[in-house]
């Protein structure tokens, strides 16, 4: 399992999530998030919120784009860590950059409605 800024990769099941870049702070995902993969992502997600808050990130690219699907609790995930930025002092909050495969209609659709979430704190990249 690879580690990069203190961040452990997830790798279980179908899936992996890891970071593969801390400056700027990059997250590749990649293949099937169901509930197995449920609590890990969650946490990966914390630590990489406390990551980005240290490193006092403007950015934080999160790259779906090799994502074949996601669950309804995998992408609560990302409403997690929204909520964890919202808690942050305003000067200190960050965005969260998601590239997207656009031939995925389901990552478009999800990331629109976690858009609506924290419009100012979600950019999507097709």
């Amino acid at each position: 399992m690879s580690e990069w800024g203190g961040v452990p990769a997830v790798r279980e099941s179908g899936f992996a999530a890891e970071v593969t870049s801390v400056e700027p702070l990059v997250l590749v995902m990649r293949g099937n998030a169901d509930a197995t993969v449920e609590t890990a992502l969650g946490e990966l997600v914390e630590q990489l919120h406390r990551l980005a808050a240290a490193q006092h990130a403007r950015v934080v690219r999160v790259d779906l784009s090799q994502v074949e699907f996601m669950n309804a609790s995998s992408l609560n995930a990302f409403t997690l860590w929204l909520t964890l930025i919202e808690e942050l002092p305003a000067a200190d909050r960050y965005v969260l950059r998601f590239t997207l495969d656009p031939k995925r209609l389901w990552q478009h659709r999800s990331l629109r409605t976690l858009s609506c979430f924290a419009s100012e704190l979600v950019e999507v990249e097709p």
